[in-house]
């Protein structure tokens, strides 16, 4: 394997490919993106950088496309927290949508409770004593029932706690067996303590369990019990009496009575519920609370990493916009968000005339002084189906708001952020411009200028020299590919001699085509005269082809 700091030129563009497909590395076919990002980033991580990536970055610096860099990935990796506590907060939301109707259910079963113990009223006035005692047993009964159930709740209660007493396991990698060795033994401890902790509690349940059994025979329910059987008796002595005195049925009284507990038992459990909702309610609007801080820790995230990365650089800069400003981009995660993949509603989402955006809610959003509050502004109008939309367009969104998922999600949704690139045309840190006014040329060395800013890892280039003269070579890429080789390795596919002179090229492999395949004809440094007659020959198109340049460009300096 070479040094890590080693910079090696390929003079082809050939080679570069095979070679990567004999150490292990599939190949790429022309035209496609390489995914770099499965086993090597830990067996033997680098960056790939191809000619064929250019093209979208020029016409757009989204994001999204920076993210095939390791360090990119590893500035972007709070999107996980992001995604994490946006599953927990649907998951929060949908709990409470299944108590939403219980509220009516509440109001009817009290109005139902009220009338059969106005009911009962009217059949108490000359048997009040024993009435009193029967409904006090029931209600003592309906107690001792709750507690003996609460009781063995908190068993398992005790049982779920000790269940979930875990810690999340430390990612591979993360920490080094010997550089780390005391931190993984604190953390070795601190496992065997929460071991310790939960076998306690786990004897607690079961000693709690034989308590239980213990209190359900204890002497004194048993007394109890009986005067409860004797308040059944009078009760149904009172029965017979009333239907003695020519009451038409003897079990109304009874039948309304058990009516009224069960209503009451309902209630009870209606209450349990509603409760449950409230502290879900609660908990979904904290979720949502913490879904736009952490959000917005993406982008400053983001924001942090490009100041970082481009604060001496003199050639390129760039600004996060956050949620984009791109209508068309917003316009598809709006139709990703709605589910409408066609180009329904272009008034409502966006619309152009004569090629441009002119109107629509993708158009505001991207033109809007203050993202957050549009966002927001733009989740109310659709969680509401508001009237400033078509009647067509609210229709479809009055539709799918019947499924109360669809509204969390719209609360949940955020447009992607995007890139504001701009370069220096003369490359001092002045005379800034967009990098849509450029040349080819001039977008291809601003990007460049960044990849090459940042990370410590391998960096494989395919020919940056495409696209850019060689004054732009020389002042530019040969210069950063100097400072690169510093602190990692360099690996170059190039035609250009600026790359591998100037660029004080450790190690070069020529190449040559021969009977159908790519072949390494030299391969050395430049202090050895073979290589540095091969390098002239690719490159300069021989020594007589050079010292005539050379002649006549050199005359009078």
């Amino acid at each position: 394997m070479l040094a890590r700091t080693t910079h090696t030129a390929f003079a082809g563009g050939l080679m570069a490919a095979k070679m990567l497909s004999r150490n292990g590395i599939p190949r790429v076919a022309s035209g496609e993106h390489p995914q770099v990002k499965t086993w090597h980033e830990t067996a033997f991580p680098f960056a790939f950088f191809p000619k064929a990536r250019l093209p979208p970055l020029r016409e757009k610096g989204g994001w999204r496309f920076l993210t095939s860099s390791t360090r990119v990935r590893e500035t972007t990796n709070c999107t996980d927290s992001w995604k994490k506590k946006r599953r927990s907060c649907l998951g929060s939301v949908r709990n409470c949508g299944s108590t939403r109707d219980y509220s009516a259910t509440d109001q009817n079963l009290n109005a139902s409770s009220a009338m059969f113990a106005r009911r009962l009223n009217l059949s108490q006035t000359e048997h009040t004593d024993v009435l009193k005692a029967y409904k006090q047993a029931l209600r003592q009964g309906e107690e001792i029932d709750t507690t003996v159930d609460q009781l063995s709740l908190l068993r398992g209660k005790i049982e779920t706690f000790s269940n979930d007493l875990l810690l999340d396991d430390w990612p591979r990698g993360v920490f080094d067996a010997i550089d780390n060795s005391e931190v993984l033994g604190w953390r070795v401890d601190v496992d065997r303590e929460l071991d310790l902790v939960r076998d306690e509690l786990t004897s607690i349940a079961s000693q709690l369990q034989n308590k239980i059994n213990s209190f359900r025979g204890d002497s004194r329910l048993s007394e109890w019990r009986k005067r409860v059987d004797r308040a059944k008796s009078d009760h149904a002595e009172l029965q017979e009496t009333l239907a003695r005195q020519g009451i038409s049925d003897p079990q109304a009284f009874g039948n309304l009575m058990q009516e009224q507990n069960h209503l009451k038992s309902e209630l009870k459990h209606l209450d349990k519920i509603l409760e449950s909702r409230d502290a879900l309610i609660g908990e979904s609007a904290l979720q949502a609370k913490h879904i736009r801080h952490t959000r917005k820790a993406i982008t400053l995230r983001r924001e942090d990493f490009l100041k970082s990365t481009l604060a001496d650089n003199d050639y390129v800069r760039m600004k996060i916009i956050e949620f984009g400003l791109d209508e068309q981009m917003i316009e598809q995660s709006i139709r990703t968000l709605l589910d409408i993949q066609d180009r329904r509603f272009e008034a409502d989402i966006l619309e152009f005339e004569d090629g441009e955006p002119v109107k629509g809610m993708a158009f505001d959003l991207a033109r809007s002084n203050n993202r957050e509050d549009a966002v927001e502004a733009a989740k109310s109008d659709l969680c509401s189906a508001s009237n400033r939309f078509s009647g067509a367009f609210s229709n479809h969104l009055k539709k799918k708001l019947e499924n109360q998922e669809f509204a969390d999600r719209i609360e949940c949704w955020f447009p992607e952020d995007d890139l504001q690139i701009e370069y220096s045309r003369t490359g001092d840190a002045s005379n800034w411009s967009s990098i849509s006014q450029g040349s080819q040329g001039q977008r291809s060395a601003a990007l460049l200028a960044f990849f090459l800013a940042f990370g410590d890892e391998p960096l494989i280039l395919d020919q940056p020299e495409d696209d850019l003269d060689n004054q732009l070579i020389y002042q530019l890429i040969v210069r950063q590919i100097r400072e690169n080789k510093l602190r990692r390795q360099l690996i170059v596919v190039t035609h250009n001699p600026n790359v591998v002179v100037n660029g004080d090229a450790d190690m070069i492999h020529a190449l040559e085509f021969k009977s159908g395949q790519c072949r390494v004809s030299v391969c050395g440094a430049l202090q050895e005269s073979e290589v540095r007659e091969k390098v002239c020959q690719i490159m300069e198109g021989g020594r007589a082809a050079l010292q005539r340049r050379w002649a006549r460009l050199g005359r009078g300096g």
